[in-house]
């Protein structure tokens, strides 16, 4: 300021400093804004499902955790379409990720569909104990077709269930099972026990219960109640048919915008999370059991109908072999599992 009150003309020096002041406030505010992010999710599991439940708590917990810099989005209930259209939309940016229950996981990495062989798996530490063994292969095929796995799901075994006492091969044949549409594992099951299963979309499975055109289903514990399969079901085979697991999965474009910073947390959030909604996913498996056994007679299989279920995966792991997964999988797999039972303690 001038004695006369008039402003100072800006020398060199004070000129550079305001430039360099404005320029630092124009960086802090672009900076800002780029740490902003809207991640869109999609699942086919309901909103007020257990898979809803824990995405709206992986939502709150990534938007303290960021101070709001990181919000999720989440389309639930198959809002936007079945799980081939989400993967469709991941590829052309309309979604960033989704929580698979199978078949998008088996499109993102091939090779996830070894575990889906039929009558593979014994017990569930088994099969974890395989999935683990497996892990670093399947995310790096992920990784080759574009996309980050964040974390698995377990879904539970599939068993039979129906109208019918179905305790071994023979009178699985005369018990018009169903399989769902599309389904290559499924099919090739039927192909193998010689039966012809009855082929239809989900959403049609309790009509054919109820017309007596389907009497048999596999499914998970939770998923006979979800449906009301199990109004139209009397009998239950104690065998698992095969286990099945899902993912939480981005795709890499969207992964790499997030800063290291960012994606440290959305993957501690999302592991945390994900591990008690497998806990969730498990304990509403047992409870489920447990309801349906008020109902209906639990069928154990004898050890010769054993005997059979065991050679006819020897057949089934034959049958798929280099169709649906790598022999590189297939061996990760038989390693493990042979591992494992090894060390098993005997029974």
């Amino acid at each position: 300021m001038t004695p006369h009150g008039q402003l100072r003309p800006l020398g060199a020096t004070g000129a550079f400093g305001l430039r360099l002041a404005l320029l630092g406030l124009a960086m802090l505010s672009i900076s800002s804004h780029a740490k902003n992010y809207r991640l869109k999710f999609a699942m086919l599991a309901p909103d007020r499902s257990v898979w809803g439940k824990h995405f709206k708590a992986i939502s709150r917990d990534l938007a303290a955790r960021t101070d709001g810099r990181v919000k999720l989005k989440v389309y639930a209930g198959g809002v936007q379409g079945d799980e081939a259209t989400m993967v469709r939309k991941m590829r052309i940016g309309q979604l960033h990720g989704a929580g698979f229950l199978a078949k998008g996981i088996n499109a993102v990495c091939p090779d996830s569909t070894v575990l889906s062989i039929p009558l593979l798996f014994r017990t569930e530490a088994e099969a974890i104990h395989c999935l683990t063994a497996l892990d670093p292969h399947l995310r790096k095929q992920a990784e080759k077709q574009g996309y980050h796995i964040i974390g698995w799901t377990n879904q539970g075994f599939a068993y039979l269930f129906g109208r019918d006492d179905v305790r071994d091969i023979a009178s699985l044949r005369r018990a018009k099972p169903w399989v769902p549409s599309d389904d290559v594992f499924g099919q090739a099951l039927f192909d193998a026990c010689d039966v012809s299963p009855i082929p239809a979309q989900v959403s049609d499975v309790l009509t054919g219960l109820q017309s007596g055109l389907i009497r048999t289903v596999f499914t998970p514990p939770i998923g006979m109640i979800a449906m009301q399969w199990h109004t139209r079901a009397s009998y239950h085979l104690d065998l698992g048919l095969f286990y099945s697991f899902g993912a939480v999965v981005i795709t890499n474009k969207q992964w790499k915008k997030l800063p290291d910073d960012v994606r440290g947390i959305v993957e501690t959030v999302f592991t945390k999370h994900v591990a008690a909604l497998n806990k969730g996913i498990g304990d509403q498996n047992a409870e489920a059991l447990q309801v349906l056994g008020k109902s209906i007679t639990t069928v154990t299989p004898t050890p010769r109908a054993l005997a059979e279920f065991e050679e006819l995966n020897r057949d089934l792991v034959k049958r798929l072999s280099k169709k649906t997964f790598s022999e590189e999988a297939l061996q990760i797999l038989q390693d493990a599992l042979r591992e494992f039972r090894d060390k098993a303690p005997a029974p």
